[in-house]
């Protein structure tokens, strides 16, 4: 038997609106007032057009970093793969994503529109990892979890799904393992009979 020695958490849509609120709230109270909000692509894009909306900021633009390749496999450092769309000079700039892990992404956006001239810029995550080498102008949660947000259920489900393959589960072992995991039982066998017939797992 697999034994599931990380800690993983599922985060629901309600708790990602409550989160970005109360976000909202603190940059309100901090009187930072940005121009623009840049989301790291690709976990800050929804709380970044959240944020957005509570702020009333004209306008959004994103940063795709490429880090993480797979669940737990990262380049060597983080890479710029597509470069913002507007320009953030002389701008106040404010930078979502949805977790600071290592603080790598987020140390290399921050520099990286400091040099497209910036005025001054804010980061905003949901959550900060206690190991981060960077800590987040606002954020709300502290966590040590293995964070698995509403928006990556699919690609989780798969990732988790060819680990254990590879460890020699069965499909029923699997499907168990999944659902020990948090998944929803019927979340669980759509999705893997949608990526069977599409031939992905």
């Amino acid at each position: 038997m697999v034994e599931i020695k990380e800690k993983y958490r599922l985060v629901s849509w309600d708790e990602i609106e409550d989160l970005c609120f109360h976000i909202s709230r603190k940059i309100e109270v901090a009187e930072y007032k940005p121009d623009i909000i840049t989301a790291i692509s690709r976990g800050g894009l929804i709380p970044a057009r959240l944020i957005q909306d509570h702020l009333q900021v004209p306008e959004l633009t994103f940063l795709q970093i490429l880090f993480y390749q797979q669940m737990d496999k990262v380049v060597p450092e983080p890479i710029i793969v597509h470069d913002i769309s507007l320009s953030v000079r002389d701008k106040n700039v404010l930078v979502i994503d949805d977790v600071v892990d290592s603080g790598r992404s987020l140390k290399v956006a921050c520099e990286h529109l400091r040099k497209r001239g910036a005025y001054s810029f804010r980061t905003a995550t949901l959550y900060k990892k206690p190991w981060s080498l960077i800590n987040p102008d606002f954020f709300i949660s502290e966590t040590d979890f293995w964070l698995i947000f509403p928006w990556e259920i699919s690609e989780t489900i798969v990732g988790f799904y060819q680990k254990f393959k590879e460890k020699g589960l069965g499909e029923e072992e699997i499907r168990a393992k999944l659902i020990e995991l948090g998944f929803e039982q019927n979340r669980v066998d759509d999705l893997l009979a949608f990526h069977k017939r599409y031939k992905r797992i």
